[in-house]
């Protein structure tokens, strides 16, 4: 009977942590996204030349110029407007744009600013 109680209980609180897993996957791919960010922004200025960061049109993985790609936690997804890639500039500018993380209905944005190259995540003030 206890083990019927154990196991009921455990069939009850399984889609809950599969949730808060993937919310914690979500989480760690948005700060590698941002960290992607910026090592391309990084290396666009060291080298004084563009380097591109760029999402798999699955939307798995993300490249940047000269790295290994990283690939996403299943049940987590990266998008980009219109499906271009971000560029940055020698100069430290860069096209702009952003990258949204998403998984359990929930979306995060890392924003790019074109004039500076920065990376920021969240909402854009």
């Amino acid at each position: 009977m206890a083990v019927a109680i154990t196991v009921m209980a455990a069939l009850i609180g399984f889609p809950r942590l599969q949730q808060v897993l993937l919310i914690y996957s979500q989480r760690q791919t948005v700060s590698v996204v941002a960290e992607r960010l910026r090592e391309a922004h990084a290396g666009a200025l060291a080298a004084d030349r563009p380097v591109a960061f760029a999402i798999a049109p699955n939307g798995r993985a993300l490249a940047v110029s000269g790295m290994a790609p990283a690939f996403t936690p299943h049940g987590v997804g990266l998008s980009v407007p219109g499906g271009r890639a971000i560029v940055f500039f020698g100069d430290g500018s860069s096209n702009g744009g952003v990258v949204w993380i998403t998984a359990v209905n929930r979306s995060v944005p890392v924003w790019v600013v074109s004039t500076t190259g920065a990376v920021a995540i969240g909402r854009k003030d």
